[in-house]
């Protein structure tokens, strides 16, 4: 389902986005609310392939909402631009604080890379007043493990990933890396480790 709603997103915007469910409520975002939320129920599951799809789903939907706010102007985008940003700005907390949660160990491996490239979408979309509040708010859940040093540093690469500087490639490695981190079972001494210490050591250099 997800597959062929990304390809909606791609070839037909405008479509999706204004097409009615007569099953809702008026006041709903129709088909296109229906699917973002139902694409957020799908990346709390365990199939990692709807798991996946749903993603790359949500990553069409945020990228779509970045392009909506640089056509403004085309009045068939500014069409667009309403239930797309109602349905962002209903998620977008909750799905932030799922792919941090994620990166730390709860999402599997075959879905890294499809969480890492949406929270790369994402991290651009994040208003710029509540950036390091959510920010360290997601970090402060107890999926974090790696110790205070290691969480500033991770809050300032994920504060310079907004900017756009970022590539997709290097939030994929920062991703992998937190979340190898968190294949542990001594908790209580990861924090201290070589493997983190080497973590802190990568990516001090980039935050500097």
């Amino acid at each position: 389902m997800f597959s062929i709603l990304t390809l909606c997103v791609q070839k037909c915007p405008l479509l999706l986005t204004k097409m009615s469910c007569f099953l809702l409520d008026p006041d709903e975002n129709g088909l296109f609310g229906r699917s973002v939320d139902a694409a957020m129920l799908t990346i709390t599951r365990n199939e990692e392939n709807d798991i996946s799809c749903a993603m790359i789903y949500l990553e069409a939907v945020v990228n779509l909402s970045n392009f909506a706010d640089h056509e403004s102007h085309d009045l068939r985008w500014r069409a667009m631009g309403e239930p797309i940003s109602k349905s962002i700005s209903k998620i977008w907390k909750e799905l932030f604080f799922n792919l941090i949660g994620g990166a730390c160990g709860i999402y599997s491996l075959k879905v890294l890379e499809a969480a890492s490239s949406l929270l790369h979408m994402l991290l651009t979309r994040i208003p710029s007043e509540d950036v390091e509040t959510i920010i360290i708010a997601a970090l402060n859940f107890e999926h974090f493990i790696m110790g205070d040093d290691a969480k500033d540093i991770a809050l300032k690469f994920l504060k310079r990933c907004t900017s756009g500087n970022i590539s997709s490639s290097k939030v994929l490695f920062f991703f992998s890396d937190l979340w190898n981190m968190h294949q542990t079972d001594d908790i209580d001494m990861i924090a201290g480790s070589e493997s983190v210490n080497m973590f802190k050591e990568t990516y001090r250099s980039q935050v500097c």
